[in-house]
């Protein structure tokens, strides 16, 4: 028997990780959060508006030790899934929180900037999210969820 085709809408979602995964039918398609600052911005902010965001993959001692290339190559097929599935992008910027580390890690390697890059490499259309919604969102979880 010969499968249907999907519908406008409904995107095959692997449930498994072996070689002939298992599908089951999803109705999307799904947003995920991309930006400067997994733990304090992009997590919360994906987790509060319901959105995705791209995983570590690793866990974050190994993500530390890796080198930017590392980086880059894991980040790059994670992103990549994201856009042959179909998801939409929604980007909340860069953490301007003063912190030295962050700021000399970002002139190391710039992977949010290389993202970005790579999205409009492919011409994958990015919403970008107003600072003061991302602040009010992280910030005030409470209020955002009433609304």
């Amino acid at each position: 028997m010969t499968p249907s085709p999907p519908r406008p809408g409904v995107r095959e979602v692997s449930t498994a990780s072996e070689p002939k995964p298992e599908t089951r039918k999803a109705v999307f398609p799904r947003t995920t959060v991309v930006g400067e600052n997994m733990r304090d911005r992009v997590t919360p902010f994906a987790s509060r508006t319901g959105n995705e965001h791209i995983p570590f993959g690793v866990s974050a001692e190994t993500w530390n030790a890796m080198t930017p290339k590392e980086r880059w190559k894991l980040n790059d097929g994670a992103l990549r899934q994201r856009i042959n599935a179909g998801d939409k992008v929604t980007y909340i910027g860069r953490d301007n929180t003063p912190d030295p580390i962050r700021e000399a890690n970002r002139k190391r390697f710039d992977l949010t900037g290389s993202e970005i890059l790579r999205l409009q490499d492919r011409n994958v259309q990015v919403n970008q999210v107003p600072e003061s919604v991302v602040q009010g969102t992280v910030r005030n979880p409470v209020d955002h969820e009433k609304r």
